[in-house]
């Protein structure tokens, strides 16, 4: 009898110390409050040192795009006496070219630099760019970093989540050769989304006016659930044109389509999912006390039951 007594007791607190774990791990965890900046983000910066000869580029992103000809090139450098900066790209006769852009002799251990590189210096049209940076130290030990970036009059890409209803959103960067950009829609048979009543295209057309002054972006919600778009895989065709009416670029880009139906709320992120079913941690828990209760009721229950034996 006493050791059905300490068994049923030693599940009762094995079952206790399991729930008190899982109430602990359910509280949310501290965090160590950090004084925001100005514009309310909070900036970390951390500086690697390798102790030896090293230049890398920090910006522009490799493989990146921009509209700026205009294109600030940052790059860190640590233990070196001299760094010079390149840039390589095919001239309008299709020729490779590498030029010298800035050569700097750094009177520090460690730093960096930005050098604020005009493309149309080079070529006044859309190009592809490599940017390299070699640095040298005392010895005469070289190490470079490099990374390439595109030069165009017109860059889109589509926002992570769309509108309300579906719709995808599509944001959109310009120069100042674009005067008017014009948005069209295929389905995967190569099809326009968006038709008249007599099947002839309409695409969605927009001007410098549509540019917003806060981001400098036009950005745009493609009418999708007003042509009945069926949910699927659709191509963007974006052509960009200037104030004469030639198209000086065109960009292609896909997107998912899924209509959702703006009257229906979306169910809210309680933080914890069990087979589709989203249940907030504490209903989990307090459903979790509720079944240990009962285990523990019965198996006092059976100790009472026994011991009146």
């Amino acid at each position: 009898m006493q050791k059905t007594k300490k068994q049923l007791l030693g599940f009762a607190g094995l079952a206790a110390v399991g729930i008190m774990t899982a109430v602990a791990y359910a509280m949310p965890a501290a965090a160590v409050d950090t004084p925001p900046s100005a514009d309310n983000s909070v900036n970390l910066n951390v500086t690697v040192r390798n102790g030896v000869n090293n230049a890398r580029i920090l910006s522009p992103q490799d493989k990146s795009v921009t509209v700026n000809p205009v294109v600030p090139i940052t790059y860190q450098y640590e233990e070196t006496t001299k760094v010079e900066m390149y840039i390589e790209y095919k001239d309008d006769n299709g020729q490779l070219v590498k030029k010298l852009v800035d050569t700097f002799a750094p009177t520090d251990i460690s730093g960096s630099r930005t050098v604020n590189l005009n493309v149309t210096n080079y070529t006044d049209r859309e190009n592809d760019y490599k940017v390299i940076v070699v640095a040298t130290d005392e010895r005469g030990s070289t190490s470079e970093d490099t990374i390439t970036f595109s030069y165009r009059a017109v860059n889109a890409n589509f926002e992570p989540k769309p509108a309300i209803n579906g719709d995808p959103i599509i944001d959109i960067e310009v120069n100042g050769e674009v005067e008017q950009v014009i948005v069209h829609i295929y389905d995967e048979a190569g099809n326009p989304l968006f038709v008249d009543k007599d099947g002839n295209e309409v695409p969605v057309v927009l001007s410098r006016d549509d540019i917003d002054p806060a981001t400098g972006k036009i950005i745009k919600d493609l009418p999708f659930g007003d042509y009945n778009a069926k949910d699927g895989k659709y191509t963007a065709v974006v052509v960009a044109r200037s104030a004469d009416g030639n198209t000086i670029s065109m960009i292609r880009l896909d997107t998912n389509y899924a209509y959702v139906n703006p009257n229906v709320p979306d169910t809210p992120d309680t933080g914890f999912t069990i087979n589709n079913l989203n249940i907030t941690r504490v209903d989990y828990l307090v459903t979790g006390l509720i079944v240990f209760g009962m285990v523990a009721g019965f198996a006092l229950y059976l100790v009472r039951r026994k011991s009146r034996r």
